[in-house]
């Protein structure tokens, strides 16, 4: 592998040398993006600028049709032959009921039909070549807006792909259903972003959430499964959320969008070369793609959606000419990217990270918010992250909301905000973790955002469902919000009963903020696509406005304002979708320059971070401590996990939350590489039995090597109340984490022992 660097290493390196004629920076960066392009096998023909590409399709006679949300279906004729000359898309007239309709998702047919859904009129249409209407079905809106793709085969047969269903379904062209699949190998499906047609009854699915390819032929009981392949990954052969795929002359394409590449494969999976260097600068020009979604082929002409940068880009398919470089990137004032939210509280700020599934946290107590710990890696382990959705910090807990793995996890992070501000990659430390279905929830219902409060937590539902939580994850109060499409969620009150605070829901569709207390909804002005809310005093709202790149402050004091505009300077914005507010400090996630910005909430700026840079506005001496140190509660934690080089035997430990305590004994030495058994015994705090129904979980890792046991071990309760764990091997001296996890009807709550094996490393 070492050598394949190198090679690699030296080939980019023999690019450069080749490349450095006199000419200006960018001339030469242009020269050799083409190169390496022409090396994977592809020529950027151009960029097409739309606010909001959803999905792509081609008409026989070389027209782009774009499917552009709000901005509706536009057509881009000639698209080929205008190469590097490409203008913006002209709006298609589609007739009464459609001139402020939203399209979503866009197919063409061999025959030219065209196929259209539309989340604001809860509709899908098949039209002739001419757009004249064939057919309607209706659907829910917010199945549409969850995500829609579609897609016509040659015999006209129409897939839907539906994202929160988790499922795609085959319609004949009478409409009549010919199946649908929601599961394969054994795994459902998880928001399937694309489907694309083989050719005679065949079929390829993006199974966008478990990181794969499905592909299947349709028989006369329905979808039938013929292969399955990928998983989460960076290399060759893996994928982060493939979100677009279409058919090639050779096999394959498929848009790997947190890779930010387009991958190549043929029928039977085999990875080729991928195109496109990863754009980690925003706004960077042809060729570098960022976020890939949909994807559209004619012969060797691809179109790629890019929602995050607002555009579509044109490729053409080549041999590839010289020899293979990897698409490295090149990171030049660029450090982060980050997820759409963000929380703040006391002295700490945490936002998460996509690419690496984990959550990153700053220290507030200085002038310039410091980077002080990561936590998270992707999987299914209770310690691990699907795909994280929202967080609120609530003193030093953290609670995750974590929709591929249906569950909340809470954190605890030990000494945050106490002494000297450093990075201590062990400071977090998972506490317990509740089931979706512990809290009631059915599978169509995710949680979208969360918030804290005096004595727990508030999560919002996509299905506009407000769950009050008490410190333990502990279901206080349900209550239904009327907001037909809610995007966001504060907390604006904070009373003792978690029931009696407030809650502001942002409404995408209705346009205003709902307020659980009753009072009437707020509305936001035209334009206004609010992702993001925090409160503000006195009486007063701070929306982020992504398609907007700017926030809107609404008081009840003084007429509404605007902060910020678009651009990559101090104090403006590309696609802002989070805030936060702390004493007079605002917070803003500006996910599109990738970084964190703090202004005041007068709209000053003050500061923009990411993980490894920082950038503060020129002050006086006296004005160099961060308006989070000031006065900042400090929360201890109650117990902290054992250090111990005793190997576990006859150790006590209480778990995170004290819950329960643990006593552990092991019959044999614990030897490198041997396997061992540990007994376990188990003692509630409040001296309750333990439940009958009760599950515990066993598992160890190694927190210096980012890795835990080569094998599972297998718990099982005796006679005598105590749980026998067998199977245990720890194959590498140094330090390793057990953790024992005590699981009652969905809910989980983890304590942690921590032994050194031999000599630390």
């Amino acid at each position: 592998m070492a050598a394949i660097a190198s090679l690699a290493a030296l080939a980019l390196l023999s690019l450069l040398i080749q490349d450095a004629q006199p000419q200006d920076a960018a001339g030469r960066s242009a020269a050799l993006l083409k190169r390496i392009l022409g090396a994977q096998g592809a020529e950027p023909l151009g960029i097409v600028p739309v606010p909001q590409p959803l999905g792509l399709a081609w008409k026989s006679d070389g027209t782009l049709l774009i499917a552009a949300g709000e901005g509706g279906l536009l057509e881009l004729p000639d698209a080929e032959r205008r190469g590097s000359a490409l203008v913006a898309p002209q709006r298609i007239d589609l007739g009464a009921g459609w001139e402020a309709a939203s399209v979503d998702a866009v197919a063409v047919g061999p025959d030219g039909q065209i196929a259209l859904a539309s989340a604001s009129l809860g509709r899908l249409e098949r039209r002739t070549a001419a757009l004249e209407v064939r057919s309607v079905s209706l659907l829910d809106s917010e199945l549409l807006r969850s995500g829609c793709a579609l897609a016509l085969s040659d015999d006209g047969v129409l897939a839907v792909a539906l994202a929160r269903n988790g499922a795609v379904s085959f319609f004949q062209s009478s409409g009549l259903l010919l199946g649908t699949l929601s599961s394969a190998d054994g795994k459902e499906l998880r928001r399937p972003g694309a489907v694309t047609s083989l050719g005679a009854g065949a079929w390829a699915i993006a199974d966008t959430g478990n990181h794969r390819v499905i592909l299947l032929h349709l028989a006369e009981r329905g979808p039938v499964v013929d292969l399955c392949y990928g998983e989460r990954g960076p290399f060759a052969g893996q994928m982060c959320l493939p979100s677009g795929i279409a058919l090639t002359s050779e096999g394959l394409l498929v848009a790997d969008r947190m890779n930010h590449r387009l991958a190549r494969y043929s029928r039977d999976g085999q990875c080729g070369r991928a195109i496109g260097i990863h754009s980690v600068s925003p706004r960077e020009g042809v060729g570098a793609i960022h976020y890939p979604e949909a994807l559209a082929i004619r012969g060797d002409l691809v179109a790629v959606s890019e929602p995050f940068e607002r555009r579509v880009q044109l490729f053409r398919l080549r041999e590839p000419s010289g020899q293979m470089i990897p698409p490295l990137p090149v990171k030049e004032g660029v450090s982060s990217h980050f997820g759409r939210g963000l929380a703040v509280g006391g002295v700490l700020l945490a936002a998460w990270e996509p690419e690496a599934e984990a959550v990153v946290v700053f220290d507030l107590r200085g002038a310039l918010p410091v980077h002080v710990t990561t936590f998270g890696s992707p999987g299914t382990g209770g310690d691990r992250f699907g795909r994280i959705e929202a967080m609120a910090l609530r003193g030093t807990d953290i609670l995750v909301a974590d929709s591929a793995n249906a569950r909340l996890a809470l954190w605890r992070l030990e000494s945050a905000g106490v002494g000297e501000v450093k990075f201590d990659p062990f400071m977090a430390r998972l506490v317990r973790t509740a089931s979706a279905e512990s809290l009631g929830l059915a599978k169509e219902d995710e949680i979208i955002d969360l918030a804290s409060t005096k004595n727990g937590f508030v999560a919002l539902t996509n299905t506009s469902q407000l769950l009050w939580l008490d410190a333990a994850l502990g279901l206080v109060q349900r209550e239904r919000s009327t907001a037909l499409h809610p995007t966001a969620l504060c907390c604006l009150s904070d009373a003792s009963a978690p029931g009696e605070s407030t809650a502001a829901v942002v409404d995408g569709l209705g346009k205003c903020v709902q307020f659980s207390n009753g009072a009437s909804p707020l509305t936001l002005r035209d334009g206004t696509h609010a992702t993001g809310i925090a409160g503000m005093s006195p009486e007063g709202l701070i929306l982020s406005d992504p398609r907007g790149d700017r926030l809107e402050v609404i008081c009840t004091q003084s007429p509404r304002r605007w902060i910020g505009r678009t651009g990559g300077g101090d104090g403006e914005f590309f696609a802002p979708t989070d805030c936060a507010v702390l004493g007079d400090d605002l917070y803003v996630l500006d996910q599109g320059n990738h970084r964190l910005q703090r202004l005041k909430t007068s709209g000053e700026w003050d500061a923009s971070f990411t993980l490894s840079k920082a950038r503060l506005r020129p002050r006086e001496a006296a004005d160099s401590v961060g308006a989070g140190a000031a006065g900042a509660d400090v929360v201890a934690l109650a117990c902290a996990p054992v250090e111990t080089a005793a190997l576990l035997d006859g150790v006590e430990v209480h778990s995170a939350d004290d819950g329960f305590k643990v006593h552990l004994r092991t019959p044999a030495a614990i030897e490198r590489g041997e396997p061992f058994e540990v007994e376990i015994t188990l003692t509630m705090s409040d001296g309750s039995p333990i439940p009958d129904d009760a599950v515990l979980l066993i598992d160890a890792t190694m927190p210096h090597h980012g890795h835990g046991m080569n094998v599972k071990a297998r718990t099982e309760r005796g006679p005598d109340g105590v749980w026998r764990a067998a199977g245990l091997l720890w194959h590498m001296d140094g330090l390793w984490v057990l953790s024992v996890d005590l699981c009652v009807a969905g809910r989980c709550e983890r304590a942690q022992v921590e032994a050194v094996l031999g000599a630390r490393h």
